[in-house]
């Protein structure tokens, strides 16, 4: 992700707030701030050419990571995030020598799990969030 997709980011991401682990909802300004301050490493998914979503990427180390996805709301349910997970899992292994790779969902979003389970990551600790939520982590290795 470059600077340039900071205004399809920040449209995604303050469009999947119900299903993160942080539910602020940020202007452009804040994320651009953010971008510059932090130098994250996302990877935005296309589809013909077209961003439906993007990767976050974070806590990496020499063959670890955490990985979490949004998509556009337009984009949901049309199969988009299996078939970009599968690939970027592979690009994480093939060129940075990933090995296993984490992530944490809440226990609110089925439909996340539901994919994650079908790639076949697995639960290894419930984690208190809110209220509410667990957080489930989860790890898949390669």
């Amino acid at each position: 992700m470059i600077k340039d997709d900071l205004s399809f980011f920040n449209e995604v991401r303050n469009n999947s707030i119900g299903f993160l682990h942080d539910n602020t909802k940020y202007s452009l300004e804040d994320n651009i701030n953010w971008f510059e301050e932090n130098k994250p490493i996302f990877f935005i998914v296309e589809v013909n050419n077209e961003p439906i979503g993007y990767f976050r990427t974070s806590n990496w180390t020499k063959d670890t990571l955490y990985i979490g996805m949004d998509i556009h709301p337009s984009h949901r349910g049309l199969g988009y995030a299996n078939k970009a997970y599968k690939s970027f899992i592979n690009i994480l292994g093939e060129k940075y020598g990933i090995k296993k790779i984490y992530l944490e969902v809440l226990t609110s979003n089925k439909r996340a799990i539901n994919i994650y389970n079908k790639l076949n990551f697995t639960i290894i600790e419930l984690l208190p969030h809110d209220e509410n939520d667990l957080s489930i982590k989860m790890e898949f290795k390669l």
